[in-house]
């Protein structure tokens, strides 16, 4: 990206302005959830601003994060959460999870609600 390059700094600008914005939304959202210094916090995002102010949020609450990648059947996905003990997982609004995962907490890291 060179100096003259406009469309490069606006989308360089906005990646900051997600990340400022949604990483204290989903910080709050994650400590009114009960996550604490040494939990753990599943993340069910593919690659996105959305996983990186996850991924953050996770980790200024002190907690630890899980990735869990869609590809894997529900099975294995619910054997990671168990193993790991996490209790919530980040995901976005509307976005299917294994049915293994149902008895988790749900944040929605779009900001269109906590279920």
């Amino acid at each position: 990206m060179g100096p003259s390059d406009p469309v490069a700094a606006l989308a360089q600008s906005a990646f900051w302005v997600v990340l400022a914005i949604a990483g204290p939304m989903l910080l709050a959202a994650l400590v009114i959830h009960g996550v604490q210094p040494g939990h753990r916090v599943a993340v069910a995002l593919g690659r996105s601003i959305d996983l990186v102010a996850a991924e953050l949020a996770v980790l200024k609450a002190g907690a630890a994060y899980l990735p869990l990648d869609e590809v894997l059947p529900g099975e294995r996905q619910a054997l990671m959460v168990a193993d790991s003990g996490a209790a919530v997982v980040l995901a976005r609004a509307g976005q299917a999870l294994p049915a293994e995962l149902q008895g988790l907490q749900r944040v929605d890291v779009d900001g269109t609600g906590v279920q």
